[in-house]
């Protein structure tokens, strides 16, 4: 007992707040001049399906001693000018998380849950004459929603075992009904 009360009477050790990274992009170029790159796209069966809107993303956290860590990953721009990168330890955005949007109909729209399932499908003919919006993350599903509304023909690609996408095709096609549903 005398050893609990000792415990109590001591002051709590004083912890360090939890910083969060916060990264910062260095620069971007093409593919294929990065080894570490080339290597996880070869290694994932991406580095055939690449599209020009995929490029090498070098970024950097500074920590609160003032050093600098450097990274690189294979990326591609959102629309609120972020960039979702993809690498062997890492899958994030860095900078302002946004849909990804590419524009060819106002009247057909195809919506992907992540850009590298739109490069999979990107030549299945629905998508040959349609605007495509990729999620890039489950919480743009509302939003996504909101933004097909505007499209008389909508494709929803989803694969709704994938985390925050369970719901999606429920919603999709209870509010939209011009939604036709493709499993990926």
């Amino acid at each position: 007992m005398q050893h609990q009360s000792a415990k109590k009477d001591r002051p709590l050790r004083k912890r360090k707040a939890t910083k969060i990274p916060h990264y910062q992009v260095d620069r971007t170029g093409p593919l294929g001049y990065n080894n570490e790159i080339t290597d996880f796209l070869m290694e994932s069966g991406l580095w055939e399906l690449a599209d020009l809107n995929i490029r090498e993303v070098y970024y950097y956290v500074t920590d609160q001693k003032g050093n600098r860590k450097d990274f690189c990953a294979a990326g591609w721009m959102n629309e609120n000018g972020g960039w979702e990168v993809r690498a062997q330890n890492y899958t994030g955005c860095i900078g302002t998380k946004g849909m990804t949007f590419i524009s060819a109909s106002e009247t057909a729209l195809t919506i992907f849950p992540e850009y590298v399932d739109y490069l999979k499908r990107r030549n299945d003919q629905h998508l040959h004459y349609a605007s495509v919006l990729i999620m890039n993350h489950p919480e743009f599903v509302s939003a996504a929603l909101k933004r097909a509304s505007h499209f008389e023909k909508v494709l929803l690609y989803i694969d709704e075992t994938r985390d925050g996408y369970q719901l999606a095709t429920e919603a999709f096609t209870q509010k939209l009904p011009n939604t036709e549903v493709i499993p990926l």
